[in-house]
């Protein structure tokens, strides 16, 4: 019997990470393990450089973030993308304040497919989606 090669096909989707979804990546082995399913479903698991500023202090619980990041897409952000989540905002009427939310749903929004945002604030990251119904976003602690 010859042994099976493992074929991996498209994306299916993305799961983004804010920076609560990444921190408990990071600290939370039941979480760790839904990104390893993620993967294995074929999907995207992606955050923006923007929430490395929340994640990281220089510390050493950096290290388990460090190594969360390995598996995971970081995206950077550019001047559209910055341009984009400014537009969030404003159509969000929200504030300054949600500048990396607002940074986080861009990138989302550039992902193909269905996408699943994991954050620990729900709400505006709600009203920065608007009425894009192929983006969910659901609570980390739910996911």
């Amino acid at each position: 019997m010859s042994p099976r090669k493992h074929v991996r096909s498209a994306p299916q989707g993305s799961l983004v990470l804010d920076n609560e979804g990444l921190s408990r990546a990071a600290t939370d082995r039941a979480m760790y393990v839904r990104l390893y399913a993620a993967h294995a479903d074929c999907r995207r698991v992606v955050t923006s450089a923007a929430i490395l500023a929340e994640a990281l202090r220089g510390s050493q619980r950096d290290a388990a973030v460090h190594r969360v990041l390995k598996g995971i897409v970081v995206e950077p952000v550019s001047r559209a993308l910055g341009e984009r989540a400014g537009r969030l905002i404003g159509a969000a009427r929200l504030g300054s304040g949600q500048a990396v939310d607002a940074i986080l749903v861009a990138t989302a929004l550039a992902e193909d497919g269905p996408v699943v945002i994991a954050t620990s604030d729900p709400g505006d990251l709600k009203a920065l989606v608007g009425d894009e119904s192929r983006i969910s976003v659901v609570a980390a602690d739910g996911l």
